[in-house]
């Protein structure tokens, strides 16, 4: 029967020693595999592109590792501690903690294992998606009950298939990855790494198109229930030749909103605005010789803020359709440095990307839709201009009110979670009957739900943003 290396056997011996100076039982050391002991390895796609290997084996891993090749490593220390490790695969897991709204999660394929620490008890461990407790399996409505007593939490993993991995199979598809194509085929699944500015990036190929993507992605806060436009989405997308070379250079720039942005597929994505590449930089070329004149030094395509930037080319006498008005900073610039020809073939593609735009966006409802909501708010914001120069749609009174009603609100939750609290621990110390499991089971449905009540102030006390940024686009 083929094996691991090993170096990479000897490495998880060497661990498991560790673990078992420590203690004995079957379920501590569980826990400390679960929690990373003496191992050290996270999520990360970097050091495979660095080291031009898509799939490390364990002795071959300095700090991080895709998911396949974490389910190896974990799967290895714990056959070498006699844990009775299997290996999972499944598709389209949703992981809803109690209280939460499955609609709300992001879904993506991932693996993970499961090992027996006594008769009937079976652990699933799953450190990259944070989950360890005891599970239990309800094939029926492919769901998995995992109960984490320590933190006396329940979490329903659901999943659309589930597949059981045996060790052959796993280093059969672990050799493959380690192949020329092997980059390839660990991309089919996407990954992620970290950008400029620590910025998570996905990257995706699809071998039917044999097309490599970038994506970034920006959640949408807003007050109030918003069904459609909760995450924006920017993909870089380009050709692959055979022999493995890319520009991205060569590819398309695709701006749109999603409901839920997934690890590789999102739900309900709109129709995407689509510019090429090389004539997005036309554009980065004359912002770059108009922002130098406002002293910037740096080039704007490095960690430059999007509201800061679009409110300066504004300002400069940039129109939303790339027009610019006569006497400006922006027509200036152009006439100086001779970008007139690269003004004229940007606008040109502009035109052009408008045009496929209108043409797709009445075949989907939903991207019709939030187009319609959105004309809306841009036509109410225009005639606000004459009152307020940024055009916000709501006076400061009412995004006050708002504010105030708000901060009601979480107050209220607030209250309410403390309250969640307090009859816990009445009970935990014998001041109120009651079963803990039951009194557990309230808090952490109540902490999920009034998290959610809070989230928007949440946020904006986190990023410290001032209340006009965040301005309302649904208009009655």
């Amino acid at each position: 029967m083929k094996d691991f290396p090993q170096e990479s056997i000897e490495q998880a011996r060497w661990v498991v020693d560790k673990y078992r100076k420590r203690t004995k039982s079957k379920l501590e050391i569980a826990a400390h595999l679960h929690d990373n002991y003496f191992v050290h390895i996270n999520y990360g796609f970097s050091e495979a592109i660095k080291k031009g290997n898509c799939s490390l084996y364990f002795h071959e891993i300095d700090k991080e590792c895709d998911c396949f090749t974490y389910l190896g490593v974990n799967y290895l220390i714990a056959r070498e501690a006699s844990l009775a490790p299997k290996m999972w695969w499944a598709t389209g897991i949703k992981d809803v903690d109690e209280g939460e709204d499955i609609s709300e999660e992001r879904a993506l394929d991932h693996g993970f294992i499961t090992v027996e620490i006594g008769k009937g008890k079976t652990l699933l461990l799953d450190r990259q998606m944070g989950l360890y407790g005891f599970a239990t399996f309800d094939t029926k409505h492919n769901i998995i009950k995992v109960y984490n007593k320590k933190d006396r939490k329940i979490t329903y993993r659901h999943y659309q298939h589930l597949s059981k991995i045996s060790q052959e199979e796993y280093l059969e598809k672990l050799e493959k990855s380690r192949s020329s194509e092997g980059g390839r085929t660990a991309l089919s699944t996407t990954q992620r790494i970290r950008g400029a500015g620590k910025r998570e990036v996905y990257l995706s190929y699809a071998p039917e198109t044999h097309k490599l993507k970038s994506s970034i992605r920006f959640p949408i806060v807003n007050f109030g229930s918003e069904p459609y436009n909760k995450s924006l989405i920017t993909d870089l997308e380009t050709g692959v030749n055979k022999n493995g070379t890319y520009d991205f250079r060569n590819g398309n720039l695709s701006v749109y909103y999603a409901s839920i942005d997934g690890w590789a597929e999102h739900e309900n994505p709109q129709v995407p605005i689509i510019l090429p590449v090389r004539s997005a930089e036309k554009l980065w070329k004359i912002w770059d010789y108009l922002m130098a004149e406002t002293g910037r030094k740096s080039k704007i395509k490095q960690r430059t803020g999007a509201l800061k930037l679009m409110e300066k080319i504004k300002e400069a006498g940039f129109d939303d359709s790339f027009t610019i008005k006569p006497r400006s900073r922006a027509s200036k610039s152009i006439r100086i440095n001779s970008l007139e020809k690269i003004l004229e073939e940007a606008q040109k593609a502009q035109e052009k990307t408008i045009n496929f735009y209108v043409s797709e966006v009445g075949k989907d409802a939903v991207s019709y839709k939030s187009l319609l909501r959105h004309a809306h708010y841009v036509k109410a914001s225009d005639k606000a201009k004459s009152k307020n120069p940024k055009g916000f749609v709501y006076p400061e009174k009412e995004h006050l009110t708002l504010l105030e009603k708000e901060f009601k609100n979480y107050k209220q939750a607030s209250w309410r979670f403390f309250n969640a609290i307090i009859e816990q621990m009445k009970v935990r110390v014998g001041l109120k009957k009651g079963r803990l499991y039951n009194v557990d089971r309230k808090y952490q449905t109540t902490f999920a739900q009034e998290s959610r009540n809070t989230r928007y102030l949440d946020v904006m006390g986190a990023l410290g943003f001032a209340s006009e940024l965040f301005i309302i686009t649904q208009l009655p």
